[in-house]
């Protein structure tokens, strides 16, 4: 369990330690922040839905607005950004229900890497008894090694604004062909 706890904390720190996408000029430049905008959109969400944002001062929805990205580690740049559309949702909604525990490895890899960002709209829950998960979820990040070293695994983001890294046993074929990738 602790080794969980270390590995969620050292995550967020290098998360929230990587500049902001939107200070770059371009989407294609954000690099790795655009994992740290996302954070910042989930408490976002979080203080809109407690009253904390007056409303007319945020999007109602500010998830529903956000697309699809596909993020290349060697690259270390969005390469491309889809519309966020319902298959994308209905993918998203089948990894999510094949999640099988917390992520076990101290370090695992985030190096030669595909990695797909699907904002959920709307939120989605996770209630995994054997890991202690119970919670909604608002981003999801699919690690995908490009080599065959490691099962594909995924970073959540919770409305709490909480990361959790955890494996799951679903196929990503279907992700693949619609991001296409081969």
């Amino acid at each position: 369990m602790w080794k969980a706890a270390f590995l969620i904390v050292a995550l967020f720190s290098f998360l929230t330690a990587m500049p902001s996408a939107s200070s770059n000029a371009s989407a294609e430049g954000a690099g790795i922040g655009f994992l740290h905008d996302s954070v910042k959109r989930a408490i976002t969400l979080h203080q809109a839905e407690n009253g904390e944002i007056q409303k007319g001062t945020e999007a109602a929805d500010p998830l529903a607005a956000e697309q699809v990205e596909l993020f290349d580690t060697d690259k270390e740049r969005v390469i491309k950004t889809l519309e966020n559309t319902s298959e994308f949702q209905t993918e998203a909604q089948s990894l999510l229900k094949s999640v099988s525990g917390r992520v076990q490895d101290l370090q695992p890899a985030l190096s030669h890497a595909m990695i797909v960002k699907i904002p959920l709209a709307p939120p989605q829950k996770l209630l995994h008894k054997q890991a202690g998960i119970d919670t909604m979820i608002a981003n999801m990040f699919v690690v995908m090694p490009k080599d065959s070293s490691r099962r594909p695994w995924m970073i959540l983001h919770t409305k709490e604004a909480e990361t959790l890294v955890v494996e799951f046993s679903g196929e990503i074929g279907k992700l693949k062909k619609l991001l296409p990738l081969p």
